[in-house]
Order: C-alpha cells, then structure tokens, then sequence
C-alpha cells in the first residue's frame, strides 16, 4: 500500500512539472503585446511611469490638443519647424508663445523639415542650431530636440549637443502594436542615451484609445520607466499621421487619474532637466565657384554616397499616383541622368529637382534678376520646367513654372526663363515636373542670371548666299532678357553700321568694295555689356554685272493634291533658275514651315499639330538675286484624329500643389494640368463666375494666375479631337480680411468678486473659427463654438486691477487682438 501511494505521489509530481513546463512555454512564447485594460476598467498601476506628450511639425490644429490637455490639467511638448511659422495650416510665433505661457515646451525640429542623416555636416548643423537660434529670438525656450522623421545617426546627435540641445527624441525602439518584438516597454529615467530617445510607434488612426493605454500599461507592468507618445496632426481622418481630438481626450480621461498610483504626465524639459544653453549658429555657406553655372553637379555626374542620387539633386513630389524612380541607362552625357516613371496617376506629380536647403545646393540668387533655366529631356506624358525660392525666413515658396514641354523620344534641350525674383527671395531650386501617367528622363541642367548671359542675334537679310548691288539694307533679330543696347553690322570683321532699336537695320553702300564674296555679321551688345556675334554670311558683290531679274521657277512634287495625309509628311518640290536657287521655302495655310538649301528640295511636316480638315501647301524658290518664284497651291485633308473618342483629363493645383478645401489667407495661384493619351490636348477652359466654360463663355488657360476672393473655379479641357472633359468645379476659399474682436464682459472699470464669465464679440463675414481669453496677457484658453465665453473664477489671482482681452480667428486664420479692458477683483 505505501509503495503505492508512493507510485501515485510520484505520477502526480511528474503531471504537476508538465503542467508548470507547459504553462512556462505558454509564457514565454505569448506575444510582447498583450492588451490588458479598456477605457472603463483602468488596471492600477505596479511601477510609477512619467508619460510626455509630444506634438510633432507644429500644425494649428495642434492648438485643439492643447485645449484638451488643459482641460485635463497636463501640459506637452511641440516640435516646430521655424521655417513654416504662419505658413498655411502652420503655428505662428505668436501662437507658440502662447503654448509657452501656458505651461508648454516648446523643441525644435529642423529649419524645414530635412531628412537630416543624408546631408553633409555643415548643412545639418545649419538646419539644426539655425532652427535653435531662430526659435530663440522669437522668445521661446528651447532646450529639446526631435529628429525629423525620426531619423538619426551618431554624427546628428554630436552635432544636436553641439548646437546646444539637452536632449533628442527619435521614434520607434519600444514595444508597439505588431512592432518591436523584444524591445524594452519604455524609456529610462535618464535615458540610455539622452540624444536618441526612445519611443513607441507614432500615433496613426490604426493606433485604437487600448494600444495608446497599452503604452502605459505594459511600462507600469514592466518595471516603470518612460513613455513618450509622439503625435502629429489632430483632426477627423485629415492624415495618415493623425489623432481625433475625441481618442485623445479620452486617453487623458483614462490616463490623469492614474497619477495617484505614480503614473504623471510630464514635458521632456521636466524629465530631461538642463539650463537653456547659448545660441549657437550654423556654418555659412562657403562661396561658390560659378564660372560653371550656378547650379552644383548640373550634369548628375557625382553620387559620393552611392545611394543612386546624384549629388545636389533630390526626388520629390506629392498627390495620389503611382511612381518609380531609377537612373538611366542612356544619359544625355556619361555616366548618369535621373528618371522617374508614373504608372497611375489621380494628381500631384513628380519631380527631379535640386535640393531645397540652406546653403549646400541652392543656389543664392539676386531679388528683382530673371533665371534662364536649360535642361535635356526624354519625356512620355506632361511635363514642364518648375522653380522655387527660399525666402528670409528659411521657407521654400512656390515661384512658377514653364511652358508644357513637347513629347520627347530622344534627347531634346528646352529653356525657359524664370520672372522676377521677388524681394524676399535668396535662393532657387529648379527641376522638371511629370504631371500624368508616363516617364521623363532629365539631364545636363544649366541655370543662369539673365544679367549675365549674351544676347541672341540672328542675320536675317539680306538672304544668305545672294548678290548685292548699289545700296543694301541689312537686318538682323536680336534679344536680350535685360535689355537690347544695339546691334552693329560688320562686312569682312569692319564695323559698317549701327542700329540702337528694333527692328535693327541700316544701309550699306556697296559701291565702295569691288567685286567679290564678302562675309557679314551681326553684333548684338546688351544693356549690360554682354555681346553675342550672329553666324556670318557670304554674300557676292555684283555691281559690274547686269541686274538678274529673272524669277526662279519651283513646282510641288508631294504630297498629291486631294490625298489624305497624317502624322509626318513628306514635303517635296523641284526648283530651276536661270543663274542660280538659293533656297526653297515650304508654306502650310500660309505658315512658314522650313527652307532647304540644296537639292532635293524636301522637308518633314508635322501634321499632327494641325487640326482635321483642309491644308493648304506651296513652295516658293528664291534665287540669288533675290527673285522670289512661286509655286501652284495644292490642297490635302489632314486626318490625324478621327478615331480618337478619349477625353482629357485636367488637374487643378494651387501655390503649386493639391488645392486644400481649408481657407486662405493670401491670393492664390491656380494652375491646370491636362493630359490626353489621343490627340492631344487642345486647350484647357476655365471659368470663376460659377458657370460652365464653353466656346463662347469663360478663359482659355495659358499661364497660372491669381485668385484674391473666394470663387468657384470651373474647369475642363478638350482635346485636338474635340472631345471635351466633364466639367470640375472646386469651391476656392480665400479670405484676407481679418474678423472683428471686443470684450463684451467684463465692462471696463467693472467690479468682480465671484465666478464670471469672461466674454467676447465677435463678427467675420466668413465665421469666427475660434476666440482666445488672456488675462494679465496671460492665456487662458480658447473656444471655437458660441457662446465665446470663459468661466474664470477671480480667486485665482490677488485682489487689485487686472486686464482682459480676446483674440477673434476666422477660418482663414485673419486674426485681430482686441484692446485691454481692465477691471477690478475684490
């Protein structure tokens, strides 16, 4: 009986090590990631945690969160970008320093927002300590740092220290939902490394109100530390990178009653600590040589990183499409050329573009100067030349672009020529734009000031190659961007002539040479000294030789008359003259199409740009003398677009990029872009009065232009087939006059002893989107929904006199501070 029971103990002891090996496995193998709580059933806390709230690229719609965080009694960090303070959608200085009073910390985060591991040393310093000094003149505090994108490297975090930060957050390294298995649950206090501090993922809408608690909930059951939650927009389904004011106010809800059990919110200045530290300043950009162009590795030629981008050049782009990037194989000139493809596209574009930064690439350029931009290009699709400048502040503006560049099978070279630089502006970065479904291969930039660069001139008459007698007029073309001064005109390298205006001609007396060839040019000089010599022209003097007045005799040879033709045509004809042809001249409608000098006389036609229907074709010969002989008109049916039943399709942008259904403050630039896969794209029409653009009603689009009130923009293209686009409208909001604003209560020299409202009038002919309540010049918070009031009770301050004012925003966010009131608290 003992042996047993004994048997039994033992079959027992051996299940009971099963079962505990069992439940050990279970353990250790159940993912990090264990949701444990909901809104409603908060689990206390086993370790004290420090929670930081964190704002990234400063956002006005941040100023929500920071009503929601008052309300909750916790302040946060906000990272701005000093660059974009007041651009549209973005924190000014004034709101930031609100943030400040408030009990807010204010970091930086770059001048503009730079990817900053893949510049060199210099530039991040000058993105890094020129965004500290920046935001330290504007009277904010700035101890801390966080890293754009969340991206750093071991020379950026010597070089944050260097510019005088305490502190850097990058993102990610910590436990999160399906990431990060194995990391730690949070930060430690002091972190491992105060210039890469950790942090769960961003918050984005997959992130649920359980993952966000989770944060907390798996440090407090971790052994305590620190959770920084890193944020972004704060709006409804605005953003891949947002958070709804309803999942954070409902996270406070939930975490602020925790303090009781040890789990606190704190700024990173709080946790961090560390006395504000001296401005320090970037390098300045060293002086560029420029006797190559302004623009740095113009041919793509260097790749010092090896990463594929050619040095002092950056992809860009925004928009719904579909793209790939890779480097040509066939470069304009060896080894290398950019290239990009887009497989679908709703909007937007993509472009090769020079880097838009503080010194390293961008080229410093004169206010008030012109830019000549050249470029080689293959391109399928639309595509165009685009420029921006950098203006005082360190933001990047919109400046304009070309002209729609012709589809381009081999390389092809266009120019185009900025307009005025404005007064704000320092620096350009330019490139090529695809705007549809296609391709554009881009090499061997050039960009000039115009000031600088030779005017064109071109001989023009007599015709090359012709007899002269007795007295000659000669004439030439010639421009310039800044300015024609005059043009000579030389025989045999001797000034014979000047003219000072347009149209540049004068008379030569031939009389006074012998006969023989003479060679003439033309010497364009500009306003600001630069000169340009045309080719020269042999000409025969003829004086002692009897006039020939004999016309030459010229016959069209194709295509036939009445045939149908498309696409490219051949254009032929047969020339005879008693003494000699000098060119053969093709005319389609009337229109000059090309000249050939020797026989067979025959040049290419591109019919494609002529419209379906009757052309008109002839030949004209020109002899030496100067007699023009004229060939019989034949008539023939272009008929490129009969088969063609798609429509365009036409995109809208505003300042450049995707128009934004919010307000504007500023007049806008509207511009279009139309694309058609048949027979091209005709024109694109527009209207800004509410009506449909059709023949007789509306504006033909040539060139983006600008729009100073709210208007509905109507718009569609038709193609060269005629087919015509359904008609877009986008409701254009713009309004830059700013609301009115006055304290309604208290009155002024008014008494308060008990809780009161502080109220506000306000009036906008658009609405008022919020009003802010400031006491001593203090704020204390802000409404966005009427009644503008604000319950203050008056024991929160000392007795004696105190002021009270109001800050009305409308939706475009005109602001107007209204004048201090001041009352009495007994």
């Amino acid at each position: 009986m003992r042996t047993t029971i004994q048997a039994v103990k033992v079959v027992q002891l051996r299940l009971i090590l099963v079962a505990v090996l069992l439940i050990t496995t279970a353990l250790l193998s159940a993912p990090a990631w264990q949701p444990e709580a909901s809104a409603s059933e908060p689990i206390p806390a086993r370790a004290p945690v420090t929670v930081s709230l964190t704002y990234d690229d400063g956002t006005d719609d941040q100023l929500e969160a920071a009503d929601i965080m008052a309300q909750h009694g916790v302040t946060g960090t906000f990272y701005l970008n000093s660059s974009r303070f007041g651009a549209p959608g973005r924190l000014n200085a004034d709101e930031a320093r609100a943030l400040q009073s408030a009990g807010n910390e204010i970091g930086g985060h770059s001048v503009t927002h730079a990817d900053l591991p893949t510049l060199t040393a210099d530039e991040q310093k000058r993105q890094i300590c020129n965004d500290r000094s920046s935001l330290l003149a504007q009277g904010l505090r700035v101890t801390n740092f966080a890293y754009p994108y969340g991206d750093d490297s071991p020379e950026t975090q010597q070089i944050v220290a260097a510019c005088g930060y305490n502190s850097a957050r990058v993102v990610g390294d910590i436990v999160s939902p399906g990431s990060c298995s194995g990391c730690p649950f949070a930060e430690q206090i002091p972190p491992t490394n105060r210039y890469s501090i950790r942090t769960p993922d961003s918050i984005k809408p997959r992130i649920s109100l359980v993952d966000m608690q989770n944060y907390v909930l798996q440090a407090e059951q971790g052994g305590g530390g620190w959770v920084v939650i890193v944020m972004h927009r704060v709006c409804d389904d605005c953003d891949p990178y947002a958070v709804t004011p309803a999942k954070l106010d409902a996270f406070l809800s939930w975490l602020t009653p925790r303090a009781a059990d040890g789990t606190v919110v704190r700024t990173v200045a709080e946790v961090v600590g560390g006395d504000v530290q001296p401005s320090v300043t970037g390098p300045v950009p060293p002086p560029r040589d420029v006797t190559a162009g302004l623009l740095h590795n113009q041919s793509m030629d260097a790749d010092t990183s090896g990463d594929g981008i050619p040095d002092c050049w950056q992809r860009g782009g925004y928009g719904d499409n579909s793209w790939a990037w890779a480097n040509s194989s066939t470069p304009h000139s060896a080894p290398a050329a950019m290239q990009v493809s887009i497989s679908s596209f709703t909007s937007g574009d993509r472009r090769i573009m020079t880097p838009q930064d503080l010194g390293a690439c961008a080229p410093e350029i004169v206010p008030g100067h012109t830019y000549q931009m050249k470029a080689w290009y293959q391109s399928v699709g639309t595509s165009r030349l685009v420029a921006y400048y950098r203006d005082k502040s360190n933001r990047w503006v919109y400046l304009s672009q070309g002209p729609f560049l012709a589809p381009a099978a081999t390389w092809r070279e266009t120019t185009w020529t900025t307009p005025e630089l404005p007064d704000a502006a320092s620096a350009l970065s330019v490139g090529l734009s695809l705007r549809s479904t296609g391709r554009i291969v881009a090499d061997d930039f050039s960009l000039t000031d115009t000031d600088q660069i030779a005017p064109t001139v071109e001989l023009t008459s007599p015709v090359d190659g012709s007899r002269m007698r007795g007295t000659v007029t000669v004439a030439a073309d010639a421009a310039d961007a800044s300015g024609v001064d005059h043009v000579d005109f030389l025989l045999d390298g001797v000034l014979a002539c000047s003219a000072r205006s347009a149209p540049y001609r004068c008379t030569v007396d031939t009389t006074a040479h012998p006969d023989t060839v003479i060679a003439i040019t033309a010497r364009a000089v500009d306003t600001a000294g630069n000169t340009a010599l045309s080719l020269g022209r042999n000409y025969t003097i003829s004086n002692s030789v009897p006039p020939d007045s004999i016309a030459p005799s010229v016959t069209l040879a194709g295509p036939d008359p009445g045939s149908s033709v498309s696409q490219t045509v051949t254009l032929s004809a047969v020339a005879s003259d008693n003494d000699s042809v000098s060119r053969v001249l093709f005319y389609v409608d009337g229109a000059f199409v090309a000249a050939v000098r020797s026989e067979p006389y025959t040049v290419q036609w591109d019919s494609s740009a002529h419209p379906d229907g009757p052309a008109t074709i002839e030949a004209k010969a020109l002899d030496i003398s100067g007699n023009l002989g004229f060939s019989l008109q034949r008539t023939v049916t272009v008929d490129n677009y009969r088969l063609d039943s798609t429509t365009p399709v036409t995109t809208m942008a505003c300042d450049g990029t995707v128009c934004g259904a919010d307000w504007y403050a500023e007049p806008v630039q509207v511009s279009f872009a139309a694309t058609d896969t048949g027979s091209g794209v005709e024109h694109v029409a527009y209207t800004l009065d509410g009506t449909d653009p059709a023949a007789g009603n509306g504006s033909i689009y040539s060139e983006p232009f600008t729009v100073s009130s709210s208007a509905t923009v109507k718009y569609r293209a038709m193609d060269r087939a005629g087919n015509l686009e359904a008609v877009h409208a986008f409701d254009l909001a713009v309004d830059s006059t700013a609301p009115e604003a006055r304290v309604a209560a208290p009155a002024a020299g008014d008494t308060v002893s008990a809780v009161t409202y502080l109220k506000a009038a306000v009036a906008d002919s658009n609405g008022v989107a919020r009003v802010y309540f400031y006491l001593d010049g203090k704020l204390l918070g802000s409404r966005i929904v009427t009644p503008f009031q604000w319950k203050w009770d008056p024991a929160t301050v000392s007795p004696g006199t105190h002021t009270v004012q109001v800050t009305a925003v409308d939706p475009a966010r005109n602001q107007t501070k209204s004048e201090a009131v001041t009352f009495t608290v007994s």
